[in-house]
């Protein structure tokens, strides 16, 4: 009797695995933009397919450097051109069972800050897809070719504090957090999971003026996007963390 019992459950568990799983597929690993035309002439694309039984849920994409990428989504009859860049993140790419959407990248700006076209140069990347599939919630997709570069004419204003990325990222298990104090003040570090849920406050405390590193060990924590947020008297800032097992 028990020994049949267990064998209804298992078999129910792998039902609804069937019945409600998520499985993307791309229909290639790597990218090249490449050429001497102008926008819309250089491009290469991808396909995203849903190979599941219930929808998938494209949650972000993003750049790994500061580099601007246009890039135009086809789904279904529709179309739509969104600016995807190191903190541009596009929410919710639906795709239902059985089908697809079609991703083209286009040129990528090099210098999203600067201002004025020079010729192109190389450049490299990498970029994430975020998604609730079940064979791979982080998928990264490698980009290269060529890029436009500008003079950069209008800096970014100077700061208080200052947080910058995690190095390494992605990560496993532990990377390191910095951060500048240009004015004395308490110092509050937290880190979020995609939900909002508080994961860990590694420093709540009263900071000189200095720069400061941590090191952030997610050893108990399963592979995904975190967001690590700095708040300093007014000032706020996050950046988004990815811990690939």
């Amino acid at each position: 009797m028990k020994k049949r019992f267990f064998l209804v459950a298992a078999f129910l568990i792998t039902l609804q695995n069937v019945i409600f799983s998520q499985s993307i597929e791309f229909s290639k690993d790597s990218l090249h933009i490449s050429g001497d035309g102008a926008f819309g002439d250089i491009y290469d694309s991808l396909f995203l397919y849903n190979a599941g039984a219930s929808d998938l849920i494209i949650d972000s994409i993003y750049s790994n450097k500061i580099y601007g990428y246009p890039v135009e989504i086809y789904s279904r009859d529709t179309s739509y051109l969104f600016y995807l860049g190191f903190d541009k993140i596009f929410k919710d790419i639906i795709i239902f069972p059985g089908d697809s959407v079609k991703l083209i990248f286009y040129t990528p700006d090099l210098c999203p800050i600067c201002e004025g076209a020079t010729p192109f140069q190389n450049f490299s990347d990498t970029l994430y897809f975020i998604s609730n599939a079940r064979n791979y919630p982080v998928y990264t997709i490698y980009i290269d070719g060529e890029g436009y570069v500008g003079v950069e004419e209008n800096p970014l204003p100077e700061k208080d504090y200052s947080l910058e990325q995690n190095y390494p990222n992605p990560f496993n298990p532990h990377t390191r957090i910095s951060y500048e104090v240009y004015k004395p003040g308490i110092v509050r570090i937290i880190v979020y999971d995609i939900l909002g849920r508080v994961i860990s406050a590694p420093v709540n405390e009263f900071k000189s003026v200095g720069r400061y590193t941590l090191d952030f060990d997610a050893s108990d924590l399963p592979s995904g996007v975190y967001f690590c947020q700095v708040k300093i008297n007014d000032f706020i800032e996050t950046k988004k963390m990815i811990l690939l097992r």
